[in-house]
């Protein structure tokens, strides 16, 4: 984890051993910031991610990548998540999948995206380097993503309605300083994994993969 948000969580220096990892793995998921850092390329646009993929292949030699979270102005509502299998030139087979922004102070959300990740790459992994022939939205690495998006806005939206009904009975929390408001927020907003277990392992798959 290097940061998110604009804001590095490591000292600067650090970013170079980040770097120097990064051709030793098979697949990376930085979020968009990481990406723009790995990449020195920002994204500010649709038209940025493909360059931002070509960087991180071609610098890296790593195949697989997934930027786990994108967000635009111009789509206040949406977050993109995209995704590339490079082809034995290590040119970007990119496609992305667009989902609702669902609001709320969620915690672990970074972390249940990587578990579902590995969880749903694990039985394909010999499927993962197709040949060259194969289209981005044909790729293993974008029916994964698929199921990942899906179970992740499966998780969150029995998360935001367990978390404004636990408002709603704490009553109002304006008379209370942050310190005490915070501690009732962040239990609100905790992922309801264990009454989300059928949108964990039967996911309905509504958002698909389309081609960058």
């Amino acid at each position: 984890m290097l940061g998110d948000d604009g804001a590095l969580y490591v000292a600067e220096e650090l970013v170079e051993t980040y770097k120097s990892i990064i051709p030793h793995a098979d697949i990376i998921l930085p979020n968009q910031y990481e990406a723009e850092w790995l990449g020195d390329v920002r994204i500010n646009n649709m038209e940025d991610i493909l360059p931002c993929l070509q960087s991180l292949h071609q610098r890296y030699r790593v195949r697989n990548i997934i930027i786990s979270s994108i967000r635009f102005e111009s789509h206040p509502d949406v977050i993109f998540c995209c995704g590339s299998t490079c082809t034995s030139e290590f040119k970007p087979r990119a496609f992305i999948i667009r989902a609702p922004i669902i609001d709320g102070p969620f915690v672990g959300t970074g972390d249940l995206f990587a578990a579902l990740v590995l969880a749903r790459l694990h039985p394909v992994v010999g499927e993962l380097n197709l040949e060259d022939s194969v289209v981005a939205t044909e790729l293993a690495l974008a029916r994964v993503l698929e199921g990942v998006i899906a179970s992740m806005q499966g998780v969150l939206h029995i998360t935001k309605e367990a978390m404004d009904a636990q408002l709603i009975s704490d009553g109002d929390l304006s008379s209370l300083s942050t310190k005490e408001k915070l501690p009732k927020i962040m239990r609100a907003a905790e992922l309801r994994l264990v009454v989300s277990q059928d949108a964990l392992l039967h996911p309905k798959i509504e958002f698909r993969a389309e081609p960058l």
